[in-house]
């Protein structure tokens, strides 16, 4: 078998160390307005839930009435 050579102290992957800062550089905007809008926050949703429970023996005029506090709590399971 034949004897790898090894690369030159000066090459990264094949690139001279020049041509790999070259591949780096992030290009930005030559100009930033003033003007530009700034990213408004989205509202903030209360994501708590409310857990209405009840016993086994409930009436139809308990059961009903449960139903209108499960419509009053917007944030009701």
């Amino acid at each position: 078998m034949a004897k790898r050579k090894r690369p030159s102290k000066g090459s990264v992957g094949g690139q001279t160390p020049k041509d790999a800062d070259e591949s780096n550089v992030v290009v930005l905007d030559a100009v930033r307005y003033s003007d530009e809008p700034i990213a408004k926050k989205t509202k903030w949703i209360n994501k708590q839930r409310v857990l209405v429970l009840a016993t086994r023996g409930i009436t139809y005029r308990e059961r009903h009435f449960m139903n209108n506090l499960k419509q009053l709590l917007p944030h009701c399971k």
